[in-house]
């Protein structure tokens, strides 16, 4: 009987020390919030900056075939890193369509061709994230 005494009191000290770990380890990807328009994120930090990048080559994305015939319909949330000089240099999804049609990689494909005039920041350009909706439909 004292071994399982032992054994039930290991046990219940091992889900207390495993739950406070839990609750005091750091949250992996902290979300951030720009309370201001004029602040975008460089590096993980939000700067503001005296002018947001502009759009000077927009690319369509492609609708996809599959979805097309289907007739289904989506909007994708992409983040591209827009540098110093205006090209795109990462893409990545900010929020999928919920369907497994190609909606994500048509937007993807379109972002990383678009040219851009940098986000300006005490007079020199510098780089920023940007996220922008992409909206598949048949209007």
């Amino acid at each position: 009987m004292a071994n399982n005494d032992r054994l039930y009191t290991y046990f219940n000290l091992t889900c207390i020390l495993f739950m406070l770990f839990a609750c005091t380890a750091p949250s992996r990807k902290p979300y951030k919030i720009a309370p201001d328009p004029n602040l975008s994120q460089t590096s993980g930090e939000f700067v503001k900056v005296d002018v947001q990048p502009i759009l000077l080559n927009d690319v369509q994305a492609v609708y996809p075939e599959y979805a097309l015939q289907k007739g289904i319909f989506g909007d994708v949330w992409v983040e591209i890193l827009i540098d110093s000089s205006g090209a795109v240099r990462d893409a990545l999804i900010a929020k999928d369509s919920g369907s497994d049609v190609g909606f994500e990689k048509s937007a993807l494909d379109a972002a990383k061709k678009t040219i851009w005039k940098p986000a300006m920041a005490d007079g020199r350009p510098v780089a920023v994230w940007v996220r922008y909706k992409v909206s598949f439909n048949f209007r």
